[in-house]
């Protein structure tokens, strides 16, 4: 039984399980029927609204970083286009980001507080965490980039929805 177990365990973790979920639009069968209680009710059991709320409320829009960079390079100063690695030229790209962003913010923002924090962004520690070693970015810096809905992952930017439709 013992070997069994670890058989099975060994098969289980070299998989890379994903699922399909099956939505029966109604309870006939029939083609171009489409019940929408029923379908809302089995969206939910599923658990597939919660996963979509859940995803909105965190960072909904993950890009590599040679996708993000291919996607918003335009922004970013010519100069500093090949000189660095993607993780290092895609932090550069999102200093060049938080000013817009701020803006952005600061105009949907209907208490002072929230559009004071444009003067509160300490740029110079966002430049020294581009010149230092992107892998070990500072706390500082982090909060400065999470202000504006970014964060840079090993190989992904994540996004959160203004930021992304910014």
């Amino acid at each position: 039984f013992k070997g069994q177990l670890n058989d099975l365990l060994v098969k289980i973790n070299a998989t890379r399980p994903h699922f399909v979920r099956c939505i029966k639009p109604n309870d006939r069968n029939e083609p171009e029927l489409w019940h929408s209680r029923r379908v809302l009710s089995q969206l939910r059991c599923g658990g597939v609204l919660e996963a979509v709320r859940v995803s909105r409320a965190g960072y909904p829009n993950r890009l590599p970083h040679a996708a993000f960079l291919s996607r918003y390079q335009l922004i970013k100063p010519p100069k500093t286009r090949t000189k660095y690695s993607s993780k290092v030229s895609a932090l550069i790209l999102l200093r060049a980001l938080i000013p817009d962003l701020l803006i952005k913010l600061a105009g949907q923002a209907s208490t002072s507080s929230s559009s004071s924090s444009q003067s509160s962004v300490d740029y110079e520690e966002v430049d020294k965490c581009i010149l230092k070693d992107a892998n070990s970015i500072s706390q500082s810096c982090k909060t400065i980039l999470g202000t504006v809905g970014l964060q840079l992952g090993k190989t992904k930017v994540f996004m959160r929805m203004f930021a992304f439709a910014a």
